[in-house]
């Protein structure tokens, strides 16, 4: 269930935004959400239930790859936990840059981020 995360940072980082820097912070947020999602697993959530989160800590990834490399500053953050937690994600994630994305994809997103934020509080 948890194998794809191995592959995330490649697809977050497309080749020509492969610096060694956003490498390192997309392996950063993918390391992050693995271990949220090892504790979702130890609390006995329902496999569908971290499936959906699974997959939304990947888009959440993308979403965070995609405004540094798409930004103003294109600065590379130097830790990924304190990038996050500037993203206040407990109020709800980023709005989702894809087009189709409807008001029930941003809902289930936010309530991942919401998930993501609280399990870091916890873990600080």
């Amino acid at each position: 269930m948890l194998n794809p995360l191995r592959q995330w940072p490649n697809d977050w980082t497309c080749d020509r935004n492969r610096t060694p820097k956003l490498r390192v912070f997309a392996s950063a947020l993918r390391d992050l959400f693995h271990r949220c999602l090892l504790d979702q697993i130890q609390c006995r959530r329902s496999p569908s239930t971290i499936r959906r989160h699974r997959n939304e800590l990947h888009t959440l990834g993308h979403e965070c790859i995609r405004s540094l490399t798409v930004g103003a500053s294109r600065r590379v953050p130097a830790d990924a936990r304190s990038y996050l937690v500037s993203l206040e994600l407990d109020q709800g994630g980023p709005p989702l840059s894809f087009r189709n994305a409807t008001l029930r994809d941003q809902i289930q997103f936010d309530t991942t981020c919401r998930v993501l934020a609280r399990w870091m509080a916890r873990h600080a």
